[in-house]
């Protein structure tokens, strides 16, 4: 009598080795796949780089191949299962991964930009969002057609199936990875301490093509029309998963939904004011995570898995509602960008899943599947879609803000006053660098900022970039409150850099939360950071060179000694005080580098109730010399 581990293992490669005769074209991709990563991988990086829009346009044609020849077969098996159609189905899929890749290849080119990292084109991100969505769309596709007849407990059933299956190869996978690189590691250590690494990326591409057959094994045969043993054990959900489910992820999710349902009462008293990023990400996840959870509990018979069933839909309508609210503030203040975009398409499906698990249809898992392919496909169509759709709007809106502020004579941008209103500036400055972030092609013409540069911006806007403060908005005093407010501007006068040799422009790095100027000299690089403090807003000043600190401090004792000669007031609503450059210059200096930071404005919030001080400045120019010997 066999062992039962050992006849689960040879179970398991017999049913990879029977999915190249079932799902013959989906094998065939997924090793045409492993083959272009790894002549990829054993090509000189030159070659590479000269292929790389080849390389690419083949990948993501094979990738299509073992995805839709998947969904091709599953779809002809569940329906009446003739040898001709399968035939018809591989000969299809063979012939729309080779459409694909002549698409890809010929219309997919990304021109490089002078700044490029790349020498050679590869695709545009475009076309490879659209082969993203397209895949991950047919995939969708291949559920729905292993869950036919779309009732929700067959929808439920085979998603946890097909998730099943993929963890259960997915966990082979990184077995098998684990003990082949042990053993490669064992002979480059003690056999071979020449060999390349390129051997673990061969194996990592081997075992991924192994892991793909491994997960086609486990999927049940879709022909049979009479309940297949197979699949009903593929189906069952272990007990230590229903346990999870109930106990576990379902206290947890309504323990967020509380939490969400404070935010919405909170936003009724105190307005939105959250960071609409943060926003946008919890709910998001939220949703989805949700409606996944619902699905997997669909056939619990538990209170708890009741409970949330009943629960979950109508506290999420009323979330997405005050979600909506959000939304409307945000498009409103700075129109409609990438995220924006994605979290309407998201709020508008959740919206109408939930809509459809009140009313408890029969089939609504299938219409939300359905409704998510239609939305994933809309999101980069041509004109609609997120690469098209917000530039529009934001190009429009833009023109209307800079009409509106006597900025634009509708053929070219006129430098505006510095002194100008500052939500006016926050929402010129959030239009017109997201718009410089976008393909050249999309944007107006009369638009010609440089993308991450603020001297460039500056140059053609006539002020700095102003950001928005969202959670450091400066606080409204009640009646009665001590808040004082002292705020400064530069005089509108030349001032001289003769002691100085550079000016060094800072960008934003979004690893070190700061922004960053670099200057290489002869005696090396330095790297000058500008950071605030997440609480007060109170900037520090950080130079390097060549990783080695030279001169740190923040810059406490410059606002403190400003509040002395301009000591704050309680009138909020004071235009505030125009000073000479002298004042608004703050110097530095050690035994290599010497310099100057300008601000063009300073303000200082103190609540004198919370002991709070917050500090908000903008800097005009950074001007360093080297200290010579």
């Amino acid at each position: 009598m066999k062992n039962p581990f050992v006849e689960s293992i040879e179970s398991t490669f017999k049913g990879a080795y029977q999915a190249v005769t079932r799902f013959f074209m989906a094998s065939v991709g997924a090793f045409l796949f492993m083959v272009i990563t790894m002549t990829r991988i054993q090509s000189v990086e030159s070659t590479q780089n000269l292929n790389r829009l080849l390389f690419d346009s083949l990948q993501w044609s094979a990738a299509l191949i073992a995805i839709l020849g998947l969904a091709s077969i599953t779809y002809v098996r569940s329906q009446k299962n003739q040898p001709r159609n399968h035939w018809l189905a591989n000969g299809l899929t063979g012939v729309s991964g080779v459409i694909v890749f002549v698409l890809l290849y010929f219309l997919g080119r990304d021109e490089l930009s002078p700044d490029s990292y790349y020498r050679y084109p590869g695709l545009t991100y475009l076309a490879q969002g659209r082969m993203a969505i397209l895949i991950s769309v047919i995939f969708l596709a291949f559920i729905l057609f292993a869950a036919k007849p779309w009732i929700n407990k067959y929808v439920s059933r085979t998603i946890f199936m097909i998730q099943k299956a993929i963890a259960v190869s997915g966990i082979y996978g990184l077995v098998l990875l684990a003990g082949t690189s042990a053993v490669a590691g064992a002979i480059q250590g003690l056999l071979y301490p020449a060999m390349s690494f390129k051997v673990y990326q061969h194996l990592t591409s081997l075992i991924g093509f192994i892991a793909f057959m491994l997960f086609l094994g486990f999927l049940p045969d879709f022909s049979k029309a009479e309940e297949d043993e197979k699949r009903l054990e593929a189906e069952q959900q272990p007990r230590f998963i229903k346990l999870l489910f109930s106990y576990i992820l379902v206290p947890i999710t309504l323990a967020l939904t509380i939490v969400l349902l404070l935010w919405t009462v909170r936003i009724i008293f105190q307005g939105v004011g959250e960071n609409f990023l943060r926003l946008s990400g919890i709910a998001t996840t939220y949703t989805l995570v949700g409606i996944w959870l619902h699905m997997m509990v669909q056939e619990a018979d538990n209170a708890l898995a009741k409970f949330y069933r009943k629960v979950y839909p109508i506290a999420t309508l009323i979330i997405l509602a005050f979600e909506g609210w959000a939304i409307i503030n945000q498009l409103l203040m700075y129109g409609m960008q990438t995220t924006e975009y994605y979290f309407v398409i998201v709020w508008k499906v959740a919206v109408l899943a939930m809509l459809l698990l009140v009313f408890k249809f029969k089939k609504s898992y299938a219409v939300v599947l359905l409704l998510t392919m239609i939305s994933m496909v809309f999101t980069v169509l041509p004109i609609v879609g997120y690469q098209s759709l917000p530039v529009t709007l934001q190009s429009n809106r833009l023109e209307k803000l800079l009409t509106e502020a006597e900025m634009f004579d509708g053929q070219k941008i006129i430098p505006g006053n510095p002194k100008m209103p500052r939500s006016e500036r926050e929402k010129i400055t959030v239009s017109a660098t997201y718009l410089a972030r976008q393909d050249s092609d999309k944007i107006p013409k009369w638009l010609t900022i440089s993308a991450y540069n603020d001297q460039s911006f500056k140059e053609v806007m006539g002020f700095d970039p102003i950001y928005p403060r969202q959670d450091d908005t400066p606080p409204t005093p009640a009646p009665g409150k001590q808040v004082k407010r002292m705020s400064l501007a530069r005089e509108n006068q030349a001032f001289s850099i003769a002691d100085f040799e550079w000016q060094v422009p800072l960008h934003y790095d979004n690893e070190t939360n700061s922004q960053r100027g670099i200057l290489k000299s002869n005696q090396g690089q330095f790297i000058i950071e500008w950071q605030t403090d997440a609480q007060s807003s109170l900037p520090s000043l950080k130079v390097t060179l060549d990783d080695r600190v030279i001169i740190e401090e923040t810059l406490q004792a410059y606002f403190d000694e400003l509040q002395e000669t301009h000591p704050a007031t309680v009138d909020m609503n004071q235009s505030g005080e125009t000073i000479d450059v002298p004042e608004l210059q703050f110097n530095f200096e050690s035994s290599e580098i010497k310099g100057t930071i300008i601000f063009s404005t300073i303000e200082v919030v103190i609540n004198e109730n919370t002991n709070e001080t917050t500090y908000w400045s903008e800097v005009e120019g950074i001007y360093v010399s080297e200290v010579k010997p």
